[in-house]
This record gives C-alpha cells, sequence and structure tokens, in this order.
C-alpha cells in the first residue's frame, strides 16, 4: 500500500479519522530492475549481442572505447577517471563492469532522493535516473530536478524531450523513450489527436477539392501524425490510411499515364511491368517485421509492424514520385 501522506479527523468523533494516499511513492526511491535495462540498452545499445561492432553482455561493454564524444568509456556508459587504470581497447571482467554500475547508480540516487521533494510512481523515478544517468549527477541534473519539484507532472514530457540533448541524434531519440516512460499514457493521448487530426485534414481535403482528378499529396496531412521514432499503433494506423491514398493516386497516375501512351507502343507493356513489380515491391518491407520480433533491440516488438508500414509508405510515395516525373515528362517515339 503507498505510504499515508497524512492522517485527520473531520470531527470531534475519533471515528472521523482519515487517511490521505497516494499512487507516488515517498522516499527512498530505488530504481527498479526494468529502469536499469532500460538505461543499459540506451547505454549500449542492446542488453545482449553485438552493438557498432561492440559486443554486449548483460548491457556492459567490457572493452574500453571511445564514445562518440570521444570520451574513454567502458561497461554500462562509465566515464573512465585516471583511477579506474583502465586504457582504451583493455577488457575488464562482468563483475567489475557491475561494480562501476553500482557506483554510478548510487551517484544518481543519492542526488535524485535528496533533491527530488515531491511524490513519484516508479516508472516516472526510473525515467528520471536514465536521464541523469546520462547527463550527471551533477549541474547536468540541476534543471531536472528544479523542474519536477514545482509538481507539475504533465509539463515534465515536453521538458524531457529538450533536455540537454545538444546535436546528438542519439540523444534526442533518448529522450523520447525517456519522455514517454515518464508519462506513457500522456504520449497514447497525443498520438491519437494527431491521428483525428490527421483524419480531419483528409476529410477536409476531400470536401474542398471535389475534382476526382486531384492527386493527394502528404503535406496535405499533419505531418506530425508520422511518430516514426516510436509512438506505437497509432502509427501503423496512420501509414496505413496514408498507403492506401496513395495507391488510390497511383492508379490515377498510371491511368494518366497510359493515355499518354500510343496504342501498341512497347512504352505500353513496360508501364504495365513497372505497374505489376511496384505491387510486387512491398513484400520486401515484410523484413522488419518477420525477422525482427528475433531481434533484441532497444525497442519493443510493436516496433517492428510501425517498421514495415513506415517502409511501405515511403515505398509507395517514392513510386507516385516517379510516375509523376515520367508523366511530365511523356513523349513517345
Amino acid at each position: 500500500m503507498p505510504d499515508a501522506l497524512g492522517t485527520a479527523v473531520l470531527t470531534t468523533d475519533p471515528n472521523s479519522c482519515v487517511t490521505v494516499q497516494s499512487g507516488r511513492l515517498c522516499k527512498p526511491w530505488h530504481v527498479s530492475p526494468e529502469g536499469l535495462s532500460f538505461t543499459a540498452v540506451w547505454e549500449s545499445g542492446v542488453l545482449n549481442g553485438v552493438f557498432r561492432g561492440r559486443q554486449v553482455t548483460e548491457g556492459f561493454i567490457l572493452k574500453a572505447y571511445l564514445d562518440n564524444a570521444g570520451i574513454p568509456t567502458i561497461g554500462c556508459g562509465h566515464r573512465i577517471i585516471p583511477a579506474d587504470h583502465i586504457e582504451v581497447g583493455q577488457v575488464i571482467s562482468l563483475e567489475r563492469a557491475r561494480e562501476f554500475r553500482r557506483r554510478d547508480v548510487a551517484e544518481v540516487e543519492r542526488r535524485l532522493n535528496a533533491g527530488i521533494h515531491v511524490l513519484l510512481f516508479q516508472y516516472e523515478y526510473d525515467a528520471l535516473v536514465s536521464i541523469v544517468y546520462n547527463s550527471g549527477s551533477g549541474r547536468g541534473a540541476d534543471e531536472i530536478i528544479r523542474k519536477i519539484n514545482m509538481g507539475n507532472y504533465d509539463d515534465m514530457h515536453e521538458f524531457i524531450h529538450a533536455y540537454r540533448i545538444g546535436g546528438n541524434r542519439g540523444v534526442v531519440n533518448r529522450r523520447v523513450a525517456e519522455a514517454r516512460l515518464f508519462r506513457p499514457e500522456f504520449t497514447m493521448r497525443r498520438i491519437k489527436v494527431r491521428f483525428f487530426c490527421l483524419i480531419l485534414g483528409v476529410l477536409f481535403s476531400s470536401f474542398a477539392r471535389a475534382d476526382s482528378n486531384y492527386v493527394f499529396s502528404v503535406e496535405d496531412s499533419n505531418s506530425d501524425c508520422l511518430q516514426h521514432l516510436g509512438g506505437g499503433y497509432g502509427d501503423v494506423e496512420c501509414y496505413s490510411g496514408l498507403q492506401k491514398k496513395l495507391i488510390s493516386d497511383s492508379e490515377i497516375l498510371y491511368k494518366k499515364l497510359h493515355a499518354t501512351i500510343p496504342k501498341g507502343n512497347v512504352h505500353e507493356k513496360l508501364l504495365a511491368e513497372y505497374m505489376a513489380a511496384q505491387n510486387a515491391s512491398v513484400k520486401y518491407c515484410e523484413l522488419p517485421r518477420n525477422a525482427g520480433a528475433g531481434w533484441e533491440t532497444r525497442h519493443d516488438g510493436s516496433m517492428f509492424p510501425v517498421l514495415q508500414a513506415q517502409c511501405i509508405y515511403n515505398l509507395r510515395k517514392a513510386q507516385n514520385e516517379f510516375l509523376k516525373t515520367l508523366l511530365e515528362m511523356a513523349e513517345w517515339d
């Protein structure tokens, strides 16, 4: 049961005593095993396997290397200091890597437990551990602690997105995942709103442009609907909806292009062959969905159908651009 925030009596009757509780947790907080795994994947790329040519075991890279900033690193994102007596290229034991992480996490947890004065759900705390583990428990933690202490939990989602990202694309993606971990219900709500906006945009375009020959452009839709960094099943619906319109556009373009080709001209056959190949090529987009389920990556399994849908969408879009180019150049010998 959550810790009691306080007790009081409503009247002089002792039976009127009430206890106020919250689903959020009081101190001391401790990172969960799931939180540790989450951080390990973002630090090392995968829990087990090979990432960027480096062997990863239980979230640890046991061979010292230079990170993207040229800083000597080992284990679970541990920055090597002179007292560690480790040279780049040197291999350490798994137990020593675990000890480095225990120390690094302990430092992060000391800072968060000392600095934060509001209640937290476990997943909120896990997200904060990942952020501070990455940004540093010194000045790198100051602003995130100040923000959370304001108690505006809903504001944290957008704040985390932009927190100390610099120009590193990997950190940008990491913050997206951390924001999603901190406020999962907020992320799903935003996806639903954006998908609804997309539908309204498509309907409005349909009414505003009654010309049956009008060819849909993805720029007419709400491009924010395309949450290809990992929004979940809402992305599949979004991409699938756009795919259907692109297929319809492809048929319109084909008819227009076919009408420009003299009957019996060799290009008539070439166009038919291209359209058949175009439809067959989408099968190659099944690779992420079929093979991806067996891989260990930083995304869960729901990401692979999204990648498949995104692949088909991008393929259809490129194919239609090719047909448009042919139509503009339509002069047949």
